[in-house]
């Protein structure tokens, strides 16, 4: 194999994720459809769950970034990460962030997971100048071949990149069907053709809202059976890739207020991940609860509160199985879903129910803090919010006083600390707190907790005027 070529960089990817248990890597690229051709053979090579994270956020501080890279590696499945986007960000905040990467380094290294990190020449070069940081990094490659960008191809769209637009969309479908068109009339292999450019064709439009036309591109390119033989004879091919896009595009679709389109989507990604779940369940199981988690979200918020209870319930009993097996993985995507599901059943008027499930997502989630604060503390303090909340709902208002106490005292220790990824939170779990020591008779202290809350919300609202000022 020739060094630094495609082929060279998925193979030595490969044999590191399947001789390691976790640990970090970095792919210094000059070409992004050469990285994006890796990523892609990578994805259906591997029976392995696969997240992402993008520092694609401009409006966020370099330490909110980094927080929520943390809490997104913390709060998923054991797998593989791919992590893109630094070189997106302005000098000044590129340099920022790797500062902060460089101190939270022990906390990064510390998840479970395979982490790819996808680095430009430039950026690549910042982080050797970190010899701290770079030295936790056990595998540094270097992807030299170049694969040259289609001239129709505006932008690259990788498997979860965000939304896009769809006229962009569209012309990245049609550039990419193309050239599987003129693939197969020179007799390359359909398979080869499905996976290398139909898939990605289809990947586009999920990620522009257009759903609807996935079908089209294999019917024009006669291409339907080839994917239906796959996705029965070896479904983790095929089925992943687009779960996982139509997993995210759920999320981004409910985010945007357009809740039904946002259901569908995370209906058709619960319908993948089943039967990949069935064929290989060590690999798909983690896939399949957190994409019965996200399809919960989006019934409740869709006011179908009685099967997003379903739903929950089963997503909490896979996580408990994964748990009970492997809880250094699990435990807290398990706590995850019984917070949600503690949510629901409240929301359906199942209160004592839901209390006892809080508590339990409590207990877990102070034994995952006692053992490693940084990426933990933030979870147990929005649960402890929420049982406080119960508590109060139940009649248990002393009760739910020393728990909101206990939530601000944590929020208060974080904003210290960061305030703009934690000085929402916390201005939220004071006016929590402010309610119930009004509902208890302790009205002189509600009103000062209540005046540090305004205090808070008005200085975000100063930053920030769309996002607080509703709060405020």
């Amino acid at each position: 194999m020739t060094p630094g070529s495609i082929a060279e960089t998925v193979t030595r990817l490969r044999w590191w994720i399947e001789t390691s248990t976790s640990g970090l890597a970095w792919v210094r690229y000059v070409s992004a459809e050469s990285m994006r051709r890796v990523i892609f053979r990578l994805r259906f090579e591997l029976k392995a769950p696969f997240h992402e994270f993008h520092f694609s956020d401009r409006q966020l501080s370099s330490s909110h970034l980094v927080e929520n890279l943390l809490g997104s590696l913390g709060t998923q499945e054991t797998g593989i990460f791919l992590i893109h986007g630094l070189e997106i960000l302005e000098k000044d905040r590129l340099a920022e962030t790797l500062k902060i990467l460089n101190l939270r380094r022990e906390s990064l290294a510390a998840v479970p997971h395979h982490q790819i990190w996808c680095l430009t020449p430039e950026v690549a070069d910042r982080l050797i100048g970190l010899p701290d940081l770079d030295s936790w990094f056990t595998l540094r490659l270097s992807l030299t071949e170049v694969i040259p960008e289609p001239a129709s191809l505006p932008i690259e769209i990788p498997v979860h990149s965000a939304l896009v637009d769809a006229e962009t969309a569209r012309r990245v479908a049609l550039d990419l069907e193309e050239r599987a068109r003129v693939a197969l009339s020179r007799g390359v292999d359909a398979r080869n053709v499905l996976l290398e450019l139909a898939l990605p064709a289809m990947s586009a439009l999920i990620k522009a809202s257009l759903p609807a036309e996935t079908d089209n591109v294999l019917e024009r390119l006669g291409l339907s059976e080839e994917f239906d033989r796959l996705a029965q004879a070896d479904p983790h091919a095929v089925l992943p890739g687009l779960a996982a896009s139509l997993n995210n595009l759920s999320t981004v679709l409910s985010a945007m207020g357009r809740r039904q389109e946002a259901l569908a989507q995370a209906l058709k990604a619960v319908k993948m991940y089943r039967p990949l779940a069935v064929a290989n369940p060590d690999a798909f199981l983690p896939d399949l609860a957190m994409s019965l988690n996200n399809l919960a979200n989006m019934q409740s918020g869709a006011g179908r509160r009685a099967r997003a209870l379903s739903t929950i319930q089963e997503a909490v009993d896979i996580r408990r199985k994964l748990a009970q097996a492997n809880p250094d993985a699990f435990l807290p995507a398990l706590a995850t879903s019984l917070n949600n599901l503690a949510n629901i059943q409240s929301g359906v008027g199942r209160r004592q129910e839901a209390l006892s499930t809080v508590q339990e997502a409590v207990e877990i989630r102070r034994k995952l803090a006692q053992a490693n604060a940084d990426a933990f503390l933030p979870d147990l303090a929005m649960s402890l919010n929420n049982l406080a909340n119960m508590q109060s709902e139940v009649g248990r208002r002393a009760e739910a006083l020393g728990t909101a106490g206990e939530a601000v005292g944590h929020y208060r220790k974080l904003a210290q600390a960061n305030p703009d990824a934690f000085l929402p939170a916390l201005a939220t779990s004071l006016n929590n707190l402010a309610n119930i020591q009004s509902a208890v008779g302790r009205r002189e202290e509600a009103l000062g907790t209540a005046g540090e809350a305004v205090g808070h919300y008005r200085k975000l609202a100063q930053a920030n005027p769309d996002a607080f000022l509703p709060d405020l």
